[in-house]
């Protein structure tokens, strides 16, 4: 017998051949199957859906100022000057120039007032209640200034000509600066009789601040010199007209976004494993329910057709879940409701229709039964910026295409034979 001497590159072949198998490589070099598209029209899943009011807060970086009264709510605006000069031989023709950049308005046609601000305040801690980190606004916080502005015509900017002694006295033959006014600046707000009324003006945090200017002859020498400055600091200061500020309302059966007076959406959707496992194809059962692949969940919402804020409005809507069956009312952040990590906020813009709003991942946390689920709530991350809103369609609207629904894409589990 004739022996066949195999090189070492033969016996590796032989030993990788019959080493292969039929089993699917399990890091995904064999095709797998295809992602699935659902639309969950049945709006019984939607057990409870409410929007409901909450705590008047601050607005930090708003790239705006207001003055003006929409549904209940009614709005001032802080200005802090920089470095007033202390005391001044005489100011030319005794005015001051204050330059507010005109952003929008609502029929607005009114006079702007002016209030002395009588305490400390920090912007980033303002609101209804509180002046700083650890004081509240007193019931002399603001002290009227004789003196208001008629807004009629609309241009570019507001400028207002202020009489000089609104901000300095005389005293001894030398103009002094009102230290209150110097330390704490002025409020501008108009009479909340006129309903829905406002106007927006460009705020520090634009690239249009207000500004105060002013030519006057220093007690140290007798040139004319300029004060041209933006305010150090501004902030928009709200309020319910009817002085309520703790009592919060809820809208049953309706879908409403605010951002002044604030309103957030709760919608109590069924995700249970039973409802689940019914409406998705090819998962049947639990094992399948938490192996499966959420490749993308979204809510569709459409814009109710009416009573729509009179303007086009944008907002950034961020999800979270309500964790506690027992939550308080309002919900407590924290405590009541949480935020999914790597959520994705999503943007409505009123001048569309139709509206996704992405809760992949907490979905995916649901069917995996890593979280406490008990619905979900959306808020504008605008909240406390102006007097915008929006509202949609719910379940019972008239028009069936309008009612809310589910899209989930997902892919069932791959098992080894």
């Amino acid at each position: 017998m004739k022996l066949i001497k195999l090189s070492s590159l033969s016996i590796f072949m032989i030993v990788l051949v019959f080493s292969c198998t039929k089993k699917n490589n399990p890091v995904g070099l064999n095709e797998g199957p295809e992602p699935t598209e659902i639309v969950l029209t049945d709006t019984s899943l939607f057990k409870n859906c409410y929007s409901y009011q909450d705590s008047l807060e601050t607005y930090t970086n708003n790239n705006k100022i207001i003055v003006g009264n929409f549904d209940n709510a009614k709005v001032k605006s802080l200005i802090k000057f920089t470095s007033l000069p202390d005391t001044v031989e005489s100011i030319e023709n005794n005015q001051l120039q204050l330059t507010l950049v005109n952003k929008d308005s609502l029929n607005f046609a009114r006079a702007l007032k002016f209030a002395r601000i009588n305490q400390a305040w920090k912007e980033n801690y303002v609101n209804w209640q509180n002046a700083t980190d650890s004081t509240q606004w007193q019931p002399d916080a603001f002290s009227d200034i004789d003196f208001e502005y008629e807004l009629t015509d609309w241009a570019d900017s507001t400028i207002i000509s202020i009489a000089s002694e609104k901000f300095y006295n005389e005293v001894e033959g030398k103009l002094v600066v009102d230290s209150l006014i110097a330390e704490n600046g002025i409020a501008i707000y108009a009479e909340e009789e006129a309903a829905n009324s406002f106007v927006e003006f460009f705020s520090l945090e634009s690239s249009f601040s207000p500004s105060l200017k002013f030519n006057y002859i220093s007690s140290e020498a007798d040139s004319m010199l300029t004060y041209e400055e933006e305010v150090s600091s501004d902030i928009i200061l709200s309020e319910k007209i009817d002085g309520d500020n703790t009592e919060f309302e809820k809208f049953e059966n309706e879908l409403k976004i605010s951002n002044i007076l604030p309103v957030k959406m709760y919608m109590n959707i069924d995700f249970s494993a039973e409802t689940m496992i019914e409406n998705l194809q090819n998962i049947n059962t639990t094992e399948d329910l938490r192996r499966m692949t959420i490749n993308k969940a979204e809510i569709i919402l459409h814009k109710q057709l009416e009573e729509q804020f009179p303007e086009r409005t944008i907002f950034t809507l961020r999800p979270y879940v309500l964790t506690s069956e027992d939550a308080t009312f309002p919900p407590n952040y924290y405590e009541d409701y949480t935020f999914v990590s790597y959520s994705n906020d999503s943007t409505v813009d009123s001048e569309e229709d139709k509206y996704s709003l992405d809760i992949t991942k907490i979905l995916q946390k649901i069917v995996a039964e890593e979280i406490d689920y008990y619905g979900l709530i959306f808020r504008s991350l605008e909240e406390d910026a102006d007097f915008e809103f929006i509202k949609f369609a719910t379940k019972f609207n008239n028009d069936e295409n309008l009612r809310p629904a589910i899209r989930i894409i997902y892919t069932t589990p791959v098992l080894d034979e």
